[in-house]
Parts: C-alpha cells; structure tokens; sequence
C-alpha cells in the first residue's frame, strides 16, 4: 500500500544506508511504502551520478532553463 506521493529524493540517505546493509530493492521499498521500480530507478541514476563524477564529469541540470534565470539589468541596457 503506497503512502501519499513523495520525492524519492527525500529517501536518498536511507536507501543508500539500507543498501549498504545488503536490503534488497524489494524490501526497501516495502520499508519506505514505493514502489520497486522506483527505487531500482533511483539507485540507477544514483550511481550513474557518482559514475560521472568519478570521471570528472560536470552534471549539467536538465530542461529548459528558467524564464528568469538572465539577469534583468542586461535586457534593459539591450533597450
């Protein structure tokens, strides 16, 4: 029976601690009250994360950015 929705996010410390108990994704999810696939999903992205940045890699935020994210002063000195 799946709690209300929650960010996966919020669990991270706790899925990683469990994982290094040797808790499987099943019985992390039972615990936490998500889905299996979600936390197979977030431990994927977990260590693909820590993958990239054992290479040196830079993460690079996804998505189109903000409207707002340009400072304001530059538009106005454009006008």
């Amino acid at each position: 029976m799946p709690r209300k929705y929650v960010k996966i996010d919020v669990y991270g410390k706790e899925i990683l601690e469990l994982k290094r108990e040797g808790k499987t994704n099943r019985e992390i999810a039972q615990k936490l009250g998500v889905d299996r696939k979600c936390i197979r999903n977030w431990v994927f992205r977990f260590n693909r994360q820590q993958r990239k940045l054992a290479a040196g890699i830079k993460l690079h935020p996804k998505g189109r950015p903000r409207k707002d994210a340009q400072p304001r002063d530059i538009v106005a000195e454009q006008a």
